[in-house]
């Protein structure tokens, strides 16, 4: 899946990039504020109610720019 959009941080427990949390080792760096296109794929919203964040997650295998 490839997904088009703005880093934006936020609270810890939310969505930070369209929608979902991004997480992977290439997502270290991503500066907040800049647009990227992140190729990786999508782990839904589980569903259960836990403690922290339980929304979907994007696991990053590239991005552009790097």
């Amino acid at each position: 899946m490839s997904v088009e959009g703005v880093y934006a941080p936020g609270h810890f427990e939310s969505a930070d990039f369209e929608g979902a949390k991004l997480r992977g080792s290439r997502a270290n760096g991503v500066e907040a504020g800049k647009q990227y296109r992140i190729e990786g794929f999508l782990i839904p919203h589980c569903g259960a109610p836990n403690v922290g964040y339980s929304g979907a997650f994007l696991h990053c295998f590239n991005r552009e720019p790097p």
